[in-house]
């Protein structure tokens, strides 16, 4: 996935920080590269909707860079869909 293209992701409201909502789960996911998050911490660590991060990560999980699977997040040790970055692992 280009940079220019996920700059353009239909999700691409500014938050108060100057960041799309697509890049900060994006950068989170990065920073947290290769530990498996679910959507719900996502949602916590971003201060976002979690409606939009499912949208999101549905997205990103069908790129080479992400994946999104059955597993177990890094962060409340759950057992559900989680998505990890696989670009810088």
């Amino acid at each position: 996935m280009s940079d220019q293209s996920f700059q353009t992701f239909s999700l691409s409201r500014r938050t108060g920080t100057g960041t799309t909502y697509a890049e900060r789960v994006y950068g989170f996911l990065v920073e947290h590269t290769p530990q498996p998050i679910c959507d719900d911490c996502i949602a916590k660590a971003t201060n976002i909707a979690r409606e939009n991060i499912n949208q999101l990560t549905s997205i990103l999980g069908l790129t080479r860079d992400f994946g999104k699977a059955e597993g177990t997040c890094a962060i409340c040790k759950g057992n559900k869909r989680v998505t990890r970055s696989q670009r810088y692992a």
